[in-house]
């Protein structure tokens, strides 16, 4: 399956989870209409706004940010939009921890192109990469070649991911406090030799 036909599934699959969610906020404004007779109408506001407000988190919530940029071929982008909150070193392997705000976009991106998914884990074999997800909840993307900056899944709630780099091969060039953009911010570049 293509990069294109399986992005096109998860799609799908994150509007049909989003339609989902919805239903219960579009309940109470419903169901608010058809009790206004029966019930006061301080109660009556209040359950149709704060359904109207559960449903604009909802939508605001399942936004997938867009990746219109030329990425370098030897770059090796962010998975999740988010925050640098720490880099750790040991030997030759650099952790770089990525917490995301609620008000960023939930969407996963290939690092690097080949990157497949193990378990909860983006991995690529080539950049001696993985990216390790705190998240449970993550609709995949499943493809037989992924390219850098694509779409490679979906998480819901909260989440943070510690990409571990191999400094024999990829040189870091982010810091702690700074904010990523996933498939777009550069945390470092490969180097083949």
């Amino acid at each position: 399956m293509t990069t294109k036909e399986s992005t096109i599934i998860l799609l799908k699959k994150v509007q049909a989870l989003k339609y989902k969610y919805a239903l219960v906020p579009l309940l109470l404004v419903v169901g608010s209409f058809f009790l206004s007779n029966k019930l006061p109408k301080e109660i009556v506001q209040i359950l149709s706004v704060s359904g109207m407000l559960l449903y604009l988190m909802i939508l605001f919530k399942f936004r997938i940010g867009h990746v219109g940029i030329e990425i370098e071929p030897t770059a090796v982008v962010s998975p999740i939009s988010g925050k640098i909150t720490s880099i750790d070193e040991h030997d030759s392997i650099v952790k770089i921890k990525i917490e995301k705000n609620n008000l960023d976009p939930c969407g996963i991106r290939f690092t690097f192109d080949n990157d497949i998914w193990e378990g909860d884990s983006l991995i690529n074999s080539k950049t001696n990469l993985s990216c390790e997800f705190s998240s449970k909840k993550i609709i995949k993307n499943i493809t037989d070649q992924s390219t850098q900056g694509a779409l490679a899944g979906f998480y819901l709630f909260r989440t943070s991911c510690s990409v571990c780099l191999s400094t024999d091969k990829i040189k870091a060039n982010v810091k702690v406090g700074d904010k990523c953009f996933a498939g777009k911010t550069t945390l470092g570049f490969y180097n083949e030799n």
